[in-house]
């Protein structure tokens, strides 16, 4: 009964697919329970690059209720990014149209085949379809220009929620240890701009530095348990995801970036191409299987801190 099911639900998808591609449009919705922010604008690149080779525009709705607000809309991409613009027969087709529904984007991956984009070109492709909406953008401008110093900022992101259960654990220490040596390197770094998701990280840091200038967002939600935030009911799911994605772009404005294992702060790189970027630790045999983009080709290019002991997660010489 289930092959069936499943059977029915991807011949149905194809036959909408087919009728929406015929007007030029990819139309989909994917309501992803646990995911979070950046795993699902990751899991938006295969269909651009598929929309890309076949010249449609994507009308994708992200409609998971861990960002979902009440009186926002029905897709929480919308609520940051500006899409495509549809002429009047598309914007018909998509009122009156069913959009296939999928719970995740591997099950979409599974029946169409798509492969990611190499991150050189992920900045290009992702702005050929949406555009940071200009409040969001401003407010990220704006914190940059007040504390931010151009050439001299240093980026770290520490991550230690739930992607230590994919990625070898990276004590505080150690963190701290390549911090040190990188500024000791670069004596031009004056400010350290850091975002973590437990709040313990900011404290650390804070005191284990003190001679530099430590700059964190005040305003934002931590975690003080094992929870990522996404999924601990902290704040509201507007705010967590403007956070996260507010960090995100302020670690792309930095010159540098030092971090863990993290969907998030992979995306920096995509928003500025030209970022210098380490990694703090490696994925473990298990985490492996669950690299996607943009992390997959940063491990693929031993993207690796000099500190970071070979025992730590995967061997160094190990290629995925």
């Amino acid at each position: 009964m289930q092959f069936l099911h499943n059977a029915f639900r991807r011949g149905a998808w194809q036959i909408a697919s087919a009728r929406f591609s015929r007007a030029g449009l990819y139309c989909i919705e994917v309501d992803c329970p646990t995911n979070g922010f950046f795993s699902q604008l990751g899991g938006l690149m295969p269909i651009l690059l598929r929309c890309e080779r076949r010249n449609l525009k994507p009308h994708i709705i992200l409609s998971s209720k861990l960002y979902l607000e009440r009186g926002r809309g029905p897709s929480f991409l919308q609520y940051f990014f500006d899409g495509p613009i549809f002429t009047e027969t598309q914007r018909s087709l998509i009122r009156r149209s069913s959009m296939p529904r999928f719970e995740s984007f591997a099950e979409i991956y599974g029946w169409s085949r798509e492969d990611y984009p190499r991150l050189a070109d992920s900045g290009t492709l992702f702005r050929r379809y949406y555009s940071l909406r200009q409040q969001i953008k401003a407010e990220a401008d704006a914190f940059a220009a007040v504390n931010f110093k151009a050439g001299a900022t240093l980026g770290v992101h520490y991550r230690g929620t739930d992607k230590v259960s994919e990625a070898s654990f990276v004590p505080f220490e150690h963190t701290l240890q390549s911090i040190r040596q990188y500024i000791t390197s670069h004596p031009e770094i004056k400010v350290v701009f850091v975002s973590a998701d437990i709040a313990d990280y900011i404290d650390f840091i804070r005191h284990s530095l003190p001679d530099v200038r430590i700059i964190y967002r005040n305003s934002e939600a931590r975690s003080t348990n094992a929870l990522p935030i996404h999924l601990s009911r902290i704040g509201s799911p507007y705010q967590n995801a403007l956070d996260a994605l507010l960090n995100c772009l302020l670690l792309s404005k930095c010159d540098v970036l030092f971090k863990t294992m993290s969907n998030l702060s992979g995306w920096a790189k995509v928003f500025n191409p030209s970022l210098k970027v380490y990694l703090m630790n490696r994925p473990d045999n298990e985490g492996i299987k669950w690299l996607g983009f943009p992390e997959r080709e940063m491990v693929e290019k031993q993207w690796f801190t000099p500190q970071l002991p070979l025992d730590c997660g995967i061997a160094s010489s190990t290629k995925i």
